[in-house]
């Protein structure tokens, strides 16, 4: 740099970022990321003095930037394309760019081809970003439009045409992206889709539409969040009473709810109020009901401890067994204790014993913080002659596990 080699320095750069990745990649800590980041602050100082004209310069910046996996040359190049530059200039850029994009493979998969997509909407990221500054907003939309159909990115496109206001095209490409998804087993990837409908919804204020899709969510995948959130906008809707029942029945029932339908809630006739929603997720297979978990974490989040025990005890009863459980048997213990401190003993013992069985020195230790709260509570009810007796009968049960004893003993 003090010798005034720019470009020289450049096509170090190039390799500098080759090798980089490849050390960085291995390494397993990224012991050379300082390293590597060093060179290459060394590096954009020699790239506004290089040779190369500013469209090229800019070219030679989005290059490094898409060699870069880690994020290691992020500052230096926002810094970079942040100054003033002319529209003609970033226009000359953009044409170089999606000359560029022509050139790169596209999938012919139906199925989504991560990899492949994910540097080709790196490339396009830069693209729009050209466009952007050279005032091209046209040819932006059209560039959107045809990698939404390339790479399943619908997202961006309708993220731009909101930006735009433009909430009638938005709208038609959310569904048709949702819809394309769903049909190419895409699932995970419409979650953003929904969001942005539901948005588009609220700023053209089709509050039916809106409440409708925020109860399919509930509806395909239920939880406590996704059942409070319908409740909130149920509110606001007007018509919190007669949703609020068909969303708890479903919990317990499992039956969707169709535009119309009656169900007796309660000796009473309820009448689903919402229409079905333009675009539906699809339904979770992981769930099966009654939604126990769903059930008991509610119950825990409204402070009602009988709730709680009523479906603790029915998932119990009947052998349900899920990968999906968002509250744990100590957390509905902890639920309970102060109206039914008995069932609270009864479940700490339940899950200490649990982990002494398991035979392990790390399990013995998991097993104190729930033996120390059964100590505590009896303690509180004046019940210490039940905890030794407890204590008495684990010491024996446990007597040929010298390192259980040696646990025990500390309590």
């Amino acid at each position: 740099l003090k010798l005034k080699c720019f470009d020289e320095i450049l096509d170090l750069g190039k390799e500098v970022m080759e090798v980089g990745m490849e050390l960085i990649q291995a390494e397993h800590e990224s012991e050379s990321y300082e390293d590597v980041r060093d060179c290459m602050k060394i590096v954009f100082k020699a790239l506004s003095e290089s040779s190369l004209s500013e469209v090229d310069q800019l070219y030679w910046a989005a290059q490094v930037a898409l060699m870069d996996g880690f994020s290691l040359t992020d500052d230096f190049i926002d810094k970079f394309i942040g100054r003033d530059r002319s529209t003609h200039i970033w226009s000359e850029f953009s044409n170089k760019l999606i000359q560029r994009l022509e050139m790169h493979p596209v999938s012919t998969s139906r199925e989504n081809d991560f990899s492949r997509n994910y540097h080709r909407d790196r490339l396009t990221n830069w693209c729009v970003l050209a466009l952007e500054k050279a005032g091209r907003d046209g040819d932006l939309i059209k560039l959107l439009k045809q990698e939404a159909v390339q790479t399943q990115s619908y997202d961006r496109l309708v993220d731009r045409l909101m930006h735009l206001e433009h909430f009638r095209d938005a709208k038609r490409h959310c569904l048709e992206g949702i819809k394309i998804m769903k049909d190419s087993c895409l699932h995970g990837s419409t979650s953003r889709l929904f969001e942005q409908l539901e948005e588009i919804y609220d700023r053209t204020n089709e509050q039916e539409q809106r409440i409708s899709i925020i109860a399919d969510e509930f509806l395909a995948s239920p939880s406590r969040a996704s059942f409070e959130r319908l409740l909130s906008a149920a509110d606001q809707y007007g018509n919190k009473q007669d949703i609020e029942a068909w969303a708890r029945a479903y919990l317990v029932t499992g039956v969707y709810p169709a535009t119309g339908a009656i169900r007796n809630v309660e000796r009473r006739k309820v009448r689903w109020p919402l229409c079905q929603p333009e675009a539906m997720r699809i339904r979770s297979k992981w769930i099966s009901y009654p939604a126990y978990s769903v059930l008991i974490d509610i119950a825990i989040s409204e402070r009602k401890p009988v709730e709680v025990l009523k479906w603790y005890d029915a998932r119990n009863n009947s052998g349900y067994r899920s990968f999906n459980v968002p509250v744990s048997d100590g957390e509905i213990a902890n639920a309970v204790q102060s109206n039914f401190p008995d069932r609270a003993v009864e479940i700490w013992k339940h899950i200490a014993e649990s982990y002494i069985s398991k035979v392990q020195p790390k399990s013995y230790r998991a097993a104190v913080p729930y033996l120390k709260k059964v100590k505590r509570l009896l303690g509180k009810q004046q019940q210490m002659e039940q905890w030794r007796a407890y204590l008495s009968q684990l010491r024996h049960h446990n007597r040929r596990r010298p390192r259980c004893l040696e646990v025990l003993d500390r309590l």
